[in-house]
């Protein structure tokens, strides 16, 4: 068992008295154009230990959990404040792959290169226990709409989706044998997706996963994955409920090759689906996530030209009924860096991403 008095290290990033958490409106396409960084949060001193991948607490976005190398968690406490903390403690022999919180925010899970899923108490970090331990990589987390169900994407293609009623596996999807680099599942709870190293993408339909209703609906061959996302149902109640499926193309493995930047909408057995656009500036992206409607994409990524190497956080509008492309609204322009994770709140108040050198970078609409 992990003991509290070795797994808790508090420091404390800012020091000033009296400071409370401000009220920001959530980030809508009509006010996108006013996002900008309010604070940038330098979260360890150590290069081998930068952030990896970041998710706001689902019930209370003044707490967003990080996922660092090295085999810390960190919990950061009102990061749109000079007068934020971290709380923060060793998790997994190795770099913590993913983090993710259960659906009433007071457990987070990790998913670790040590192979081990565990889930922690979110407010002092404690172990509650140790779902999975695999000899392969565990690399990344989704959660069911219900929040009873958690899916696992592993190193050597393995998803691993267990109950957390009672912390059983409940089944077990072989694949290619390669990493699965992302696992989703569509807000509407009907399919799950995960994307693999070797540039493809599976979907499957589901049910009662309980009762093993699971079946492979679609794969799809899209190029190197950084991140791809569901688009939530934006198009309902009309037409008629379909699959969308947007995804981020970029190299995932070397981060030195992309083989394209678009956003694919696909028909259920349409081999002609039409493939959507935008204007972005982005050349190397590498991290997405829709705000809580679908009207909204933030992309983080790098662009490279001959004069110029910089990253970027970039608001865009989502694919609506009838788009052929899809529009960058506004670019928040960082330095020679590269952004590793960017979400947004469960409230839409905040834009988070992780950036190397050890940064956090938040961002509101003013």
């Amino acid at each position: 068992m992990v003991k509290q008095s070795a797994l808790l290290i508090i420091c404390l990033l800012w020091f000033s008295i009296g400071y409370a958490q401000d009220e920001y409106p959530p980030i809508t396409p009509d006010n996108a154009d006013t996002v900008t960084a309010i604070n940038t949060i330098t979260v360890a001193s150590n290069r081998a230990e930068q952030p990896i991948a970041l998710d706001f607490n689902p019930v209370d976005s003044t707490r967003l959990a990080v996922a660092f190398e090295g085999g810390t968690i960190g919990i950061i406490s009102n990061p749109a404040q000079p007068q934020s903390q971290i709380l923060r403690w060793p998790a997994h022999n190795g770099d913590v792959n993913d983090v993710l919180h259960s659906a009433d925010g007071e457990s987070l899970f990790s998913a670790g290169a040590d192979g081990r899923v565990m889930e922690w108490d979110s407010q002092n970090g404690e172990l509650i226990r140790t779902l999975d331990e695999h000899r392969k990589a565990a690399y990344s987390l989704a959660l069911h709409p219900d929040g009873d169900i958690l899916a696992v994407g592993y190193d050597d293609g393995l998803v691993r989706i267990f109950d957390l009623v009672n912390g059983e596996k409940i089944i077990t999807l072989y694949s290619l044998e390669r990493a699965i680099l992302d696992i989703e599942f569509h807000p509407n709870g009907r399919f799950l997706g995960f994307s693999h190293q070797t540039l493809w993408i599976h979907i499957y339909e589901i049910g009662d996963l309980r009762q093993d209703e699971i079946n492979l609906f679609a794969t799809m061959h899209m190029g190197e994955i950084a991140e791809f996302e569901f688009q939530p149902d934006i198009f309902n109640p009309e037409p008629p409920p379909m699959l969308y499926v947007v995804a981020l193309v970029t190299a995932a493995v070397n981060w030195q090759s992309v083989i394209s930047w678009d956003v694919f909408r696909v028909f259920p057995n349409d081999e002609f689906a039409p493939k959507f656009e935008s204007n972005s500036e982005i050349t190397y992206p590498s991290a997405l996530d829709y705000n809580s409607d679908g009207s909204l994409i933030v992309v983080g990524g790098n662009v490279c030209t001959t004069e110029v190497n910089t990253d970027v956080i970039e608001i865009m509008h989502g694919v609506k009924l009838g788009d052929e492309k899809f529009s960058v609204i506004t670019t928040l322009e960082q330095d020679e860096r590269w952004v590793r994770d960017v979400i947004f709140s469960g409230d839409d108040s905040f834009v988070a991403a992780a950036i190397d050198m050890n940064l956090i970078v938040l961002a509101v609409s003013r």
